[in-house]
């Protein structure tokens, strides 16, 4: 792969490497962020940021570290001001992303507020394989009893109600069986 530039940016303790639409091919974008993101031998990052313009909204593709696209609010952000700095947009804009409109706004101080649609429990947008909202319930996963919530805020987000943080092994066995 040639020499691409890039920025590092974060947002709320997600950090993310940072690229312009202009500079790629979008086939180019999914391994791309698989190779960035690695911590011991690249930048290493949450996942990538790729950046365009479209007339008046900012285009943001957004790919996490398995390579697989999704939305990210806090992806939103960091690009929206790296877009105010270098004069892509003014301190209100909009941004397009997976499908998403999302206005923002960029403070006098560098902050970004970025106005989302409500929160989904529907499953359809979740999404879920159970027929309905997954809403403070308990479930079996992995032969453990959990109660969770799953929510859409753009992408997917489930809350384990717990007394305690997962240790490592417990944490890893059990998201990918959450996750699918």
């Amino acid at each position: 792969m040639p020499e691409i530039p890039f920025t590092k940016v974060q947002s709320v303790g997600n950090d993310f490497v940072l690229v312009r639409l202009e500079d790629l091919e979008p086939e180019q974008l999914p391994t791309l962020a698989i190779a960035a993101a690695d911590r011991r031998t690249s930048i290493g990052s949450d996942g990538l940021l790729a950046l365009g313009k479209n007339g008046d909204c900012l285009i943001l593709r957004m790919f996490n570290t398995d390579g697989s696209e999704d939305f990210c609010g806090n992806g939103i952000r960091c690009a929206a001001l790296y877009a105010f700095k270098h004069g892509m947009i003014g301190r209100k804009a909009t941004v397009c992303h997976h499908g998403e409109t999302v206005r923002v706004e960029v403070g006098e101080n560098g902050q970004v507020t970025s106005h989302f649609d409500p929160p989904d429990y529907n499953p359809s947008v979740v999404p879920t394989s159970l027929d309905r909202e997954l809403f403070f319930e308990e479930l079996e996963v992995s032969g453990e009893k959990l109660v969770m919530s799953s929510i859409s805020t753009g992408s997917t987000h489930t809350v384990i109600l717990t007394d305690k943080l997962p240790e490592d092994g417990e944490f890893f066995r059990l998201g990918p069986a959450i996750e699918h």
